[in-house]
Parts: structure tokens; C-alpha cells; sequence
């Protein structure tokens, strides 16, 4: 579930007001914001977290190593597709 910075912050400001108990902050909030989503007791925890961490409560972009193949190795690849059809490209290379 993504929430917004703003509901974020309440989440957080709580969490310090209930001196890091999640379950009773989650009681709290879903009594202060009756009109928001209910966030779990571990998503408390785990914003804190993220934010001691990071500094940030934004998550982070996951960044994906992309395969390096040469023009050798693309050739190879395209060679084993065009013998076996049902081969995946990917998964060879």
C-alpha cells in the first residue's frame, strides 16, 4: 500500500507519540483518522526503520543489473534461438 508523505509524516509522529508500541499507534490512528486507510501495525515499524536508514520515506528505486553480452555473445544467443525455437533468449544468455 502507497501512502502519502503527509500521511506518512502522522504515521511517524505517532509512532514516536506512542514511544515506538505499533499497536497501540495503529489503535490511535485508526481512532484520529477514522476517513484513512488503517495502515498495519508493521507498516509503523517499518517506516521508522526505513527512515533511520535511509532518511527517506520514500522507498527506494530498485536498480537492475542489466546482462552485459557482446556482439560474440548476442550472436551465440540469437544462434541457439534460431536452432530451438522453444529456447528463451533471456534464460541463455
Amino acid at each position: 500500500m502507497v501512502f502519502p508523505n503527509a500521511e506518512k509524516a502522522d504515521i511517524l509522529m505517532l509512532y514516536g507519540e506512542c514511544r515506538k508500541n505499533a499497536v497501540r499507534a495503529c489503535t490511535i490512528y485508526a481512532e484520529r483518522y477514522p476517513n484513512r486507510r488503517q495502515p498495519s501495525r508493521q507498516l509503523f515499524v517499518n517506516l521508522f526503520i526505513q527512515l533511520r536508514e535511509t532518511g527517506s520515506v520514500t522507498p527506494r528505486k530498485r536498480n537492475r543489473r542489466k546482462p552485459v553480452t557482446g556482439e560474440e555473445g548476442q550472436i551465440n544467443v540469437l544462434a541457439v534461438v534460431a536452432v530451438n525455437s522453444h529456447s528463451s533468449s533471456r534464460a541463455i544468455a
